[in-house]
């Protein structure tokens, strides 16, 4: 054990980054090497493994019938339907092979990836839901990716809990909500960011227990506001009939106007609450989570993004987690797992995996895909107990010996996660996009793949722009239509289940597909890259926003430092804690 920070050079990107004493009490822990790669390379190398938020047109490789899948038909890899591959149609250990020690490691890892088939989609206990994935207990959903616990729900991506809502992101328990973002708790709330137990709005930003408001930011504990401005329940009632959501220019200009309005008033320097020793963003009831990134109940965790409730002791993991532990650089992992090294898509119960792919229940193995309820295997090859921890040591050994080269001449040998170019997606099909987004020039030098759409070729019956401005002038007939986007012209449908939300609420129709308004509310966020800030608090004032109150450090500027995933760029008024919450309460 080390008790200094140690520097050392990345070697992806060549920028510095640093290991504490606690890292390599984690490594040691783990047993593995500390890395190679700074933290936000590792996270870039993790994501473009996992595809969020989209469904490919496949085929089954057997039947040769056309499926829905999580990989794109370009992928070099098997695929059966998801009742096939769960089925005892066929066995993983029949794909068993020695470990050819005379080349290296993940060459021949590379070549097994595409033997073995791989399920369509990552789903469990679905209902009526067959154009979802990544989620589990859904009923009667439509395009939901990455959630959980949904019902008659439409475009949902990050979510758990959430009932007959239709457009929402990284947002969990909801009823009758649309078009919403980092929302929790929230009823018959629409075009809504960041807020928590609202109910009968619209329009609000960092609001938190309001009801019935419209148009307002940084509220807590109120009703009947309009624009920030409070009114008698009568005179709410009354104004709130001028503005009428079911025009889409009304919408177009609301949304204008809330842009506007939120860069005037603070914002606190990261969204999360409840924590004890945190530096992160979307982090909530959580301890000791160092550059975590959407977590939830976590803790002693660092590096890690996208994870729930009961993870702890984990460092670089990508997704899901849920009564984990001792996870190291995987990828959607979880369900009352661990001790998982390298893995990808290894649930439930899994424990002392390395380098394997899509395990379940499974413990004791090394370099496997698709085994089910199996034990001291190799590359999907049987072994005793004593032969398997023999032959792991040395492949362990072979691995630091003679590493293996990817195109661009990178070196991975044992402690690294598998190469982008093993990928069976490209960058813009991973959720490495969202986050973390690169045009595809940059993705290619970066040795990241990338594929240009392969439209197919619907023809537009109507455009966006041609589309009636009031829901009460659409009928049932736009159903029939195959509409043009007017963001990226692809096309588009309106869903039966959709237009009636629309109609029942008084809403106007959207004028974008799906994938283009889901990339609206994931430009919201600040991505997960830290840098150090300072409250922008002048004492009354901050030079674009005047102080409600008088807040602890007085007329003086506020002293308080933190490190944020506010950049400059972001225009934001950025406030500590202690001069947010004087501002809101």
């Amino acid at each position: 054990m080390t008790d200094a920070i140690e520097h050392r050079i990345c070697e992806s990107c060549h920028q510095d980054f640093a290991l504490e004493p606690v890292d390599f009490d984690f490594y040691k822990k783990m047993d593995v090497p500390p890395p190679t790669r700074c933290p936000e390379c590792r996270m870039q190398r993790r994501m473009c493994f996992r595809n969020d938020h989209q469904l490919f047109r496949n085929v089954d490789a057997v039947t040769k019938e056309e499926i829905f899948s999580s990989f794109p038909r370009s992928a070099p890899i098997q695929v059966y339907d998801h009742p096939r591959w769960w089925s005892d149609s066929w066995d993983p250990l029949s794909f068993g092979e020695e470990c050819d020690l005379s080349r290296p490691f993940f060459a021949q890892f590379r070549e097994f990836i595409k033997k073995v088939p791989r399920a369509s989609r990552s789903i469990l206990r679905l209902s009526n839901s067959d154009y979802c994935d990544q989620s589990g207990d859904l009923k009667n959903c439509y395009l939901c990716f990455n959630g959980g616990r949904g019902e008659n729900s439409l475009y949902g991506v990050t979510f758990m809990d959430v009932k007959d809502s239709v457009d929402f992101f990284q947002s969990g328990k909801l009823e009758l909500c649309s078009e919403v973002s980092l929302v929790a708790s929230c009823y018959k709330t629409f075009f809504s960011y960041d807020c928590e137990g609202c109910q009968n709005s619209a329009f609000l930003v960092r609001c938190d227990d309001c009801s019935d408001c419209f148009g307002c930011v940084n509220l807590l504990h109120k009703k009947y506001y309009i624009f920030n401005k409070p009114y008698t329940k009568e005179e709410y009632e009354r104004e709130i009939k001028k503005f009428d959501l079911g025009s889409y220019e009304v919408v177009r200009k609301m949304k204008e106007r809330m842009m506007s309005m939120d860069k005037q008033f603070p914002e606190k320097f990261f969204h999360g609450s409840q924590n004890e020793n945190v530096i992160g963003e979307y982090v909530y009831n959580s301890k000791n989570a160092k550059y975590c990134y959407e977590a939830i109940g976590v803790e002693n965790v660092k590096y890690s993004q996208s994870i729930l409730a009961g993870t702890s002791e984990s460092y670089d993991f990508t997704n899901w987690g849920d009564s984990t532990e001792l996870i190291y650089e995987c990828v959607t992992c979880g369900n009352e797992s661990n001790r998982l090294k390298f893995c990808i898509e290894c649930w439930p119960g899994c424990t002392e995996l390395e380098y394997c792919i899509e395990c379940h229940s499974s413990s004791n193995c090394f370099a496997c895909i698709g085994l089910r309820s199996a034990q001291y295997c190799i590359f999907n090859k049987q072994y005793s107990k004593e032969e398997y921890q023999k032959k792991v040591s040395l492949l362990k050994k072979h691995m630091k010996e003679m590493p293996y080269v990817d195109a661009r001449g990178k070196s991975y040998g044992y402690g690294e996660f598998f190469p982008p170019e093993f990928s069976p997606y490209a960058y813009n099909e991973t959720m490495a996009l969202d986050l973390l987004p690169l045009a595809k020039e940059e993705a290619l030098k970066t040795g990241f793949g990338w594929q240009d759409p392969n439209l197919r070729d619907f023809e537009i019956t109507v455009r966006a722009e041609e589309l009636s401005d009031h829901i009460s002038d659409t009928s049932d007939e736009i159903l029939k239509e195959v509409i043009g986007c007017a963001s990226c012209k692809r096309a588009y449908q309106i869903a039966s289940a959709e237009l009636g939300f629309y109609k029942r609420f008084n809403l106007a129709l959207p004028r974008s597909c799906f994938p283009c308004r889901h990339s609206a509310r994931t430009a919201k966020r600040n991505p997960p890259r830290w840098q150090k800030g300072f409250c922008m608090c002048e004492g009354g004032e901050s030079g674009k926003y005047k102080n409600n109150t008088i807040h602890s450090h007085g007329s003086k500027r506020c002293e308080n430092s933190f490190e944020t995933t506010f950049s400059n760029e972001k225009e934001a008024i950025v406030y500590c804690e202690s001069c947010f919450l004087a501002e809101t309460r």
